[in-house]
């Protein structure tokens, strides 16, 4: 029997993240951020070696087919993620795999995600190591943008 495959398309487009956003983890609801105003201009980054890649008090969507990289020839993409300064964080602890922390001066963010909310949900990869510009990828699937203003512990969100 031949199998038809269909065209498929989504007509789902999400909505843009809030200008102004405190992110949360989807699984307790706990903010994870202090208020931060989304980045529009990726001109604004720095992609300096070691520097921090968002300015001070911002966060970006990460762009598709922005930052791809390849490391020990595993690929490396953070499309969709919300990139954030590690020191905008509040209350996100370490991954305890050791190995998920290989880097020469800092993660490389190549050995799986290694950031956790106190819940001890898996909430991003921070990449600080001296080859990429310094930064937390907050995963989309775990993490949900607040828009400011709203109550960040209310709902959670139950999937993933």
């Amino acid at each position: 029997m031949k199998r038809v495959q269909r065209h498929q398309e989504s007509w789902h487009v999400p909505p843009p993240p809030p200008a102004v956003a405190v992110f949360a983890c989807r699984g307790c609801g706990t903010a994870l951020t202090a208020p931060l105003r989304r980045l529009d201009d990726a001109a604004a980054l720095c992609e300096k070696e070691l520097a921090p890649l968002v300015p001070e008090k911002h966060y970006w969507p990460v762009a598709a087919g922005h930052l791809p990289s390849n490391f020990d020839g595993q690929p490396v993409d953070f499309t969709g993620c919300f990139a954030v300064r590690p020191g905008a964080l509040v209350g996100v602890g370490n991954h305890p795999e050791r190995g998920r922390w290989i880097g020469c001066c800092g993660p490389s963010g190549a050995h799986g995600p290694n950031r956790i909310c106190a819940c001890g949900r898996v909430v991003g990869t921070e990449r600080s190591d001296c080859m990429w510009p310094v930064a937390v990828y907050l995963d989309p699937q775990a993490v949900r943008a607040v828009e400011q203003g709203a109550e960040p512990g209310t709902p959670p969100d139950t999937a993933g």
